[in-house]
Order: structure tokens, then C-alpha cells, then sequence
């Protein structure tokens, strides 16, 4: 989702000279030498979201100016995001600006975003590049040079022509990749034709000794499925970030990591692994075409599916923990699908940026879905699976960036070619329908054994706590289903005054005659619920038709 200034106009050359001012400063500028331009008005458009959260405006800290013959020229401003220049037959233009590093600091963001969002510190810092570069809609020839404080290195993920110098392949290498500069700390390994370089900055260095060796695994696992190699050079950087948990994105030939500190090196590696493996399958496709909301169940939940049958299938996780999670996985979709009663088409347009319960519904049921696709598919033919299913569809030459986009019809005309026109039609049927799509009974058809039961819900706050005070939760825990949230302050627990974190979590594991009773306060309010222990449904599978 890059966020970028793109010339309308078809222009020959581009060439940036980026200057990062000392780190107290925190801004860059941006001078862009952009030339061979066609006669007439240039128009100059910034998209409105790199990252999943979309900021309110430009965060420049100097507006665009523009000169051209050695005068300034006019820019007139017709909306937040779009500029025309008013160049007349100039043929080369100056485009300058200053990019205030301050992303980080929009609430928003740093509540849920920050990994993706640009920032610089004392030693280092991060671009993100959709946030940073004013873009050529077609140029022939790129180049970016980079000033930095006291000659940091800077590390992208594009060719290099000397120390700080590079000529990124195309717009798209431009337009959405990161780049990393001063003391992050490198580690290089050349992998199936590629060369993979993993960036920890400095406060990030504790993950090093496991996220290393899994990433090594990862890409050469992942790799050898795609049967194409989407770029030469891979950059992994695990950035610091407030996020809690697991959080990622993939960019072009860039992936930025977020992991939480302070858990063991037993709960933190298959967490890192299946991020990777996510991240890092999202490069594929995303080197191939821009996948449409209609598809998002494919961009999103089949490559989730696949991150953990990588990590089963590398060891980086167990057998029994791949099946554990497609069951979880299964419940949260049903869960998801009753409550935004849209299909899995539908849920991937604006609601799947605006709501946590089509959020969930795209990934867990896209990863339903191709978790039966690939049963189907070695059902029909045991030499075939999705691996190579999807090699067939993410690889067409029909596809390209900024072009031919597949559709939900290419994607159901190569579901009827392997697995023939019932398969397609109930497929269809699948991915359209708005009540919740019954996932256990299609595997169950397949030869999955599954297994469902129902039994009093876990007693478990699952949240992060600063004496009484709730700092965050897990959406999905206990807690939050009660209607507790981030900011409240617990005042009494199953009949336990709320005094401190310890005193809290084991009051709320011991329900009295099984009903949770909770009073806290929300700002003036005085809440509370009494209500008896919900019950959950569980899911039992057994993972040998995947494994075999």
C-alpha cells in the first residue's frame, strides 16, 4: 500500500538526491531531478495509504516547490494529495521537499502501525519509501543517492552502484520497499540464486540468534515453491516498534518485522517463524501483479496457510501445532462470519481495513479455504497440491504490476482446469456466500478427522496490566468478550478487591459457582458484568492428510 508522489506524465529519467538530516532534525530532503518530460501541464498525485493505517495527509516538512529553465514554476493544488505543475515545454523540472520523520508519533499509528511507518533515532533510522519519494509514472532510468549523518551505511534492497548510490529496477522497486541506514546490524547468506540480508536494529539484537538460521530455512523452503525467484536481493529488518505480539509487512524485496520482547525463546521462534514465512510468501505475488479487494481472501489467507505449513515443514514448528492452528483458525472464521454476514468476497474491500471481525474472516477463512483446496487438489491427483496450483496462477504471464490484474473469474476458470466445473461451482459458492461457510464438513468429506466439543471457556484476562489499569488485551481473550478494554481500571475480580497484576489474573481463573463478576471504571463510569462462564466450542483435527 505505498504512499508516494507519482508524475502522471511519462518521463525518461529520475534521479533523487536524499539528504538525512542530523538525527534531532528529524526530517529528509528530497531533490528529484526529473528529466525528458513531455510538453505540457505534470501532474503530481500522492496515494493515500502506504501502510495499513492511512494518515490524514502529507507529512512534509517543507512543501513541494519546482523549478525548471532556472525559474520557479507554479503548483497549483488541487487536494491534499495532487499537485499540477505548471511547467509549460520544459523538459526537465527540479522537484524539491522535506519529509518530516515524525509518522511514528500519530496516535494511530502507534498504537497499532508503527513497524511500517518511517522513523530515525541517534544511531539509525528507517524509509519507508511510499512515504518519502516523488514518483515518475514510467521512467526508463532511476537512480537514488543518499547524504547521511556522519556516512552511515544504507541498506535497500536494490542494485548498488556505489557506497549510498542505487538504481532501483523499475517504479514499483521504488515506490514500496524500505530502506535502512546507520547501525543496524547485518547479516548476509545467499539462498536459492538470492542473496537474503536480515537487519536487527540495535534494539532488536536479542532476536538475532533465533530469527537467523529460521529465515535461512524459510527462503530456501519458500523459494523452491514459488519456482520463481521474485527479486535478487531480500532485506528482512526487524524494526522497534510498540506493537504487541507479532506484526508485519511485506514491501518490494523488503519485509519489516515487529516482534514482541520479553518471551521465552520456546513461545518467540515459531511466532518469528510463521511471521517470516507470511512476510516473506507475500513477495511472490506481490512481484507479480496487485491482487484485488475480491481476492484478498488469496493474498491474505492463503499465503497464512502456507507460512504454516512452511514452518511444519522446515521444523521450525510441529505437526501438531500446524493442525492446532487451522482448528483455531476454523472457529474464528465462523465466529467473524456471523458477525459481519458478508462473504469472503466481500470482506475484502473497505471492511477488511475498518473492521477486526472481516479482518479475521479474510484471513482465517482464506486459510480454511486453501487448507481444502490443497486436500481436493492431492485427492484428484496425488502428484499435484496447491503449491503447484498456485505456481500456475501466480506465475501466468498474463500478469503484471500495473497491468493485468487477475480476477475472481481467472481464479475459478483454474479451479474448474484442475479441479473440474463442480469443484468450480462450489468454490464459487464458498467465496460468495454470506452465511458462515461450514469448513469442518468439506475437510471432513476429504478424509480429515475432526473433531468438535463444547466446554466451559478458559478463565483468562489475557492483558497486560499496570496495577489495576488495563494496558492492552487480546481481542479475542475472555476479558475482552466481557466488554473490558484498554484503559479501564479493574476495581473487583470474582469478589476480590482489584489491588495489583498478580492479585488480578488469579482472581480471574477462579469464577465463583462458575459466573465471572467484574466492576471497573471507564473514565466517570462505573461498570460492570455477572455473568456465567461462556461456553466454547473446540476443534480436534488430525494433521496426517496435510503431512502425507
Amino acid at each position: 500500500m505505498p504512499m508516494l508522489l507519482a508524475l502522471v506524465a511519462l518521463p525518461q529519467q529520475a534521479e533523487y538526491a536524499v539528504t538525512v538530516a542530523p538525527p534531532s532534525e528529524r526530517r529528509v530532503d528530497v531533490v528529484a531531478q526529473l528529466r525528458q518530460l513531455p510538453p505540457g501541464e505534470l501532474v503530481v498525485r500522492m496515494p493515500r495509504q502506504y501502510a495499513f493505517v492511512a494518515l490524514p495527509g502529507p507529512r512534509f516538512s517543507r512543501v513541494p516547490q519546482a523549478r525548471a529553465g532556472g525559474r520557479e514554476i507554479e503548483i497549483d493544488r488541487t487536494d491534499p494529495y495532487e499537485w499540477r505543475l505548471i511547467k509549460g515545454d520544459a523538459r526537465e523540472v527540479e522537484l524539491s521537499y522535506g519529509i518530516a520523520l515524525t509518522h511514528r508519533d500519530v496516535p494511530e499509528v502507534a498504537e497499532r502501525d508503527a513497524y511500517e511507518h518511517p522513523y530515525i533515532e541517534a544511531d539509525h533510522g528507517m524509509l519507508t519509501t511510499g512515504a518519502v519519494f516523488a514518483l515518475l509514472d514510467d521512467p526508463k532510468q532511476l537512480r537514488v543517492r543518499f547524504s547521511l549523518p556522519d556516512a552511515w551505511p544504507v541498506f535497500a534492497p536494490w542494485h548498488a552502484t556505489a557506497p549510498g548510490e542505487f538504481e532501483p529496477a523499475n517504479r514499483h522497486a521504488l515506490e514500496d520497499s524500505i530502506v535502512a541506514f546507520g547501525a543496524w546490524k547485518s547479516r548476509t547468506v545467499e539462498v536459492g540464486g538470492a542473496r537474503v540480508e536480515t537487519l536487527f536494529a540495535p534494539s532488536e539484537l536479542e532476536f538475532e540468534p533465533l530469527a537467523a538460521p529460521l529465515i535461512e530455512d524459510i527462503a530456501r523452503a519458500e523459494l523452491e515453491l514459488f519456482g520463481v525467484r521474485p527479486f535478487e536481493h531480500f532485506l528482512f529488518l526487524f524494526t522497534p516498534s510498540n506493537t504487541r505480539g507479532f506484526a508485519g509487512s511485506a514491501k518490494q524485496g523488503a519485509l519489516v518485522l515487529s516482534v514482541m520482547h520479553g518471551l521465552p525463546a520456546s513461545a518467540a521462534a515459531p511466532n518469528i517463524a510463521h511471521l517470516c514465512a507470511h512476510e516473506f510468501f507475500h513477495t511472490w505475488a506481490s512481484s507479480r501483479y496487485d491482487a484485488p479487494d475480491e481476492l484478498r481472501f488469496l493474498n491474505e489467507g492463503f499465503t497464512d496457510y502456507f507460512a504454516h505449513l512452511v514452518v511444519a515443514q522446515t521444523g521450525a514448528g510441529g505437526w501438531e501445532e500446524f493442525a492446532e492452528s487451522l482448528a483455531r483458525r476454523v472457529l474464528t472464521y465462523e465466529e467473524a462470519a456471523r458477525s459481519t454476514r458478508a462473504s469472503l468476497v466481500g470482506a475484502g474491500g473497505e471492511p477488511f481495513f475498518t473492521s477486526r471481525e472481516a479482518y479475521d474472516q479474510i484471513y482465517s477463512g482464506g486459510l480454511a479455504l486453501a487448507a481444502w483446496m490443497d486436500l481436493a487438489l492431492r485427492a484428484r491427483e496425488p502428484r499435484t497440491d496447491l503449491a503447484a496450483w498456485l505456481r500456475e496462477f501466480n506465475n501466468d504471464a498474463r500478469w503484471e504490476r500495473g497491468g493485468r490484474t487477475p480476477t475472481l473469474d481467472d481464479f475459478l476458470a483454474l479451479v474448474e482446469k484442475r479441479l473440474g466445473p463442480a469443484a468450480a461451482t462450489r468454490t464459487r459458492s464458498l467465496v460468495t456466500s454470506t452465511e458462515p461457510v461450514d469448513f469442518v464438513r468439506a475437510w471432513s468429506e476429504l478424509g480429515c478427522k475432526v473433531e468438535r466439543t463444547s466446554a466451559p471457556a478458559k478463565a483468562e484476562l489475557r492483558a497486560n496490566l499496570e496495577g489495576a489499569r488495563i494496558v492492552d488485551l487480546d481481542p479475542q481473550s475472555l476479558g475482552a468478550r466481557l466488554g473490558l478494554r484498554a484503559g479501564d481500571e479493574l476495581l473487583e475480580v470474582n469478589g476480590v478487591r482489584a489491588i495489583d497484576a498478580a492479585t488480578i489474573h488469579r482472581a480471574f481463573a477462579t469464577p465463583l459457582e462458575g459466573r465471572v463478576r467484574l466492576r471497573w471504571r471507564r473514565g466517570a463510569q462505573e461498570l460492570g458484568v455477572d455473568e456465567p462462564l461462556p461456553v466454547e466450542t473446540k476443534l480436534r483435527l488430525d494433521s496426517a492428510p496435510w503431512r502425507s
